[in-house]
């Protein structure tokens, strides 16, 4: 137990002091200063499961966004929706099946592939013929694995601190080491309360607690386990065979994880957020949103 606590708090100092609070708007939100934005929902016919997503802007550039285990794409990036930079661009935060305000089927193994075939046919049913891709942590691996197959709709892959490798990932591996039912019955309420302990008001940390507490404990484990397992071929490959633009973004704390001659070997273009961990875009989102504006701009 006290080596579960210790691993939890490991996994946990990647998240550091966050700036500005994300905001979960209403179920429905017709109009506001920047933009009309709407809360919108697809439906998976073959798990009868709803996945929903914030859709604001009516740029010709789409935006689509994927967060990371635990997270939620529409509290991970609402820091974008305030700012007129962005509202050139048609933003899709999407929160991923079991996850933030999506359903959480029991009877779905939470695959990677699968994920990134929701995500398709989520942009498919939208009409979305081009677009740039932002993936977060595990949403990163998941874009990478929508880069396998939908690469001709990606104009721009930009991931935020991806597992470039199989078995990467000191909070998956804390999750997938139990069996399913020991962690669905007992593991998640103790890694939630480790978690807890760790808490700050003014963390990045006390954020991603609360989105979660919005998972359940099947979603958790089954991606966590799924994540460990990578991507066919590996994450490193899929980069270094994806041709079009291609970029990461790294907390400043991180650096350790992520040398910077390796992803140059893969033709990453690098960027760095000051002062931020794993959590960048609470950590410091002003940066955040600066390095993001620049990439996109380009």
């Amino acid at each position: 137990m006290q080596k579960q606590i210790l691993m939890v708090f490991m996994f946990s100092s990647y998240f550091c002091f966050a700036q500005e609070k994300p905001v979960i708007d209403s179920m429905q939100v017709e109009t506001n200063k920047l933009t009309e934005r709407k809360m919108k929902v697809f439906r998976v016919e073959n798990l009868q499961s709803y996945v929903r997503y914030f859709d604001t802007g009516s740029g010709t550039k789409n935006i689509v966004f994927l967060h990371g285990l635990g997270s939620s794409s529409i509290v991970d990036f609402s820091g974008l929706l305030t700012d007129n930079r962005f509202s050139k661009y048609r933003l899709i935060l999407i929160d991923l099946l079991g996850f933030g305000i999506s359903d959480k089927p029991s009877n779905y193994s939470y695959d990677l592939y699968q994920q990134a075939d929701i995500v398709s046919n989520l942009l498919d049913e939208l009409k979305i013929e081009k677009y740039s891709l932002v993936g977060h942590s595990m949403g990163g691996v998941i874009s990478i694995a929508l880069a396998q197959k939908d690469s001709k709709r990606i104009e721009d892959l930009i991931l935020m601190e991806p597992n470039l490798d199989p078995g990467i990932g000191s909070g998956s591996k804390i999750i997938a080491s139990q069996a399913e039912d020991t962690y669905v019955n007992r593991g998640h309420y103790i890694y939630a309360q480790s978690l807890k302990s760790f808490c700050d008001p003014k963390s990045s940390l006390a954020i991603y607690y609360g989105t979660f507490l919005l998972s359940t404990p099947i979603a958790i484990h089954r991606s966590a386990t799924k994540l460990l397992e990578g991507t066919k071929p590996i994450q490193r490959e899929v980069i270094k065979a994806f041709t079009k633009n291609k970029y990461i973004i790294v907390g400043e704390l991180s650096l350790g994880e992520y040398p910077k001659q390796e992803l140059e070997k893969l033709g990453l273009k690098i960027s760095i957020i000051s002062k931020a961990g794993h959590a960048m875009m609470h950590d410091n989102p002003l940066d955040f949103k600066n390095k993001l504006y620049e990439i996109l701009s380009k």
